[in-house]
């Protein structure tokens, strides 16, 4: 399929489909706190969002903002330096938290792969900052399903690096984790390749569904439903076979109505992190022979 193909499935989906408001940076200062009778309380700082005055978060003087703009800057001046192609990248931003959380993902068409006739998976790298010390600057890899825009990120962090909110982004370790997302990438999509071609019963099926993390009886009901739906549909997502119900846990976490508003990246987020969680399983592994 010609590139421009790629772009227009891209334009079709709407992708980035984390991107749903299009946002944008905004500033962030740090302010003194001071208690209700107006005494600065020593030691102590409010993050402030300066477009809007929210208090993002309450931290000791020690705290250090790492801004998305620098966090993100440095990850990109990575990419620019590194071996991957850059041609067709795509960048979405997301936000929960009032702004205390971004989720920032990059899509890179060049890096696509065939995993049958039909399918063709693109790298994906999903990186994450926050003002609120809940996550550190850091990144995982993972993959952009153009068939059905079905989202995914791998069970590890890649490169394992990441900043903590006291100190500079260590951009030697950035360029590492993105060699180490390339050939991680590679490796998984050629796992991918063989899971059309293994067969998949009903009751394993449902073990799978049931192993996910924080299952819940409607969640696990859902998940057997959609299996149960996907196998006997037509198509290159369908059969019982691994890649089906593969793309059955990551339709769930990419395309499920999870809410409207801020959370929407948050939560899309969660639910990949919990169907990567499985994927690098005990159930999963030993039905794959990985």
């Amino acid at each position: 399929m010609p590139f421009d193909a790629y772009e227009d499935q891209m334009e079709q989906f709407g992708f980035i489909p984390a991107n749903h408001a299009k946002p944008k940076f905004f500033p962030v200062k740090a302010r003194r706190l001071f208690d209700e009778t107006g005494h600065e309380l020593p030691g102590w700082m409010r993050i402030v969002r300066d477009d809007t005055g929210k208090t993002l978060h309450v931290a000791t003087d020690s705290y250090k903002i790492v801004t998305n703009e620098e966090a993100f800057g440095a990850f990109e001046d990575a990419i620019a330096k590194s071996t991957l192609d850059r041609k067709g990248l795509r960048i979405g931003t997301d936000y929960s938290r009032e702004g205390a959380r971004c989720f920032r993902q990059y899509l890179f068409p060049a890096h696509r792969v065939e995993v049958k006739q039909g399918v063709t998976v693109a790298l994906r790298l999903l990186m994450f900052n926050s003002y609120d010390g809940s996550l550190r600057f850091g990144g995982r890899c993972g993959a952009y399903n153009f068939v059905c825009a079905n989202t995914s990120i791998s069970g590890k962090d890649y490169g394992q690096f990441s900043a903590r909110h006291t100190a500079g982004i260590d951009i030697a370790k950035a360029i590492a984790g993105l060699t180490k997302a390339a050939e991680e990438h590679i490796e998984t999509t050629r796992r991918w390749a063989a899971w059309p071609q293994i067969a998949i019963t009903d009751q394993q099926a449902m073990a799978v569904c049931r192993d996910i993390p924080e299952p819940t009886n409607s969640l696990v009901d859902g998940l057997v439903h959609a299996w149960l739906r996907a196998r006997d549909e037509d198509g290159p997502q369908s059969g019982s076979n691994a890649w089906t119900l593969f793309n059955v846990l990551t339709a769930w976490a990419s395309h499920t109505a999870m809410g409207e508003g801020r959370d929407r990246g948050q939560a899309r987020y969660e639910r990949e992190r919990r169907v990567a969680t499985l994927i690098e399983g005990k159930v999963w592994r030993e039905i794959v022979g990985a």
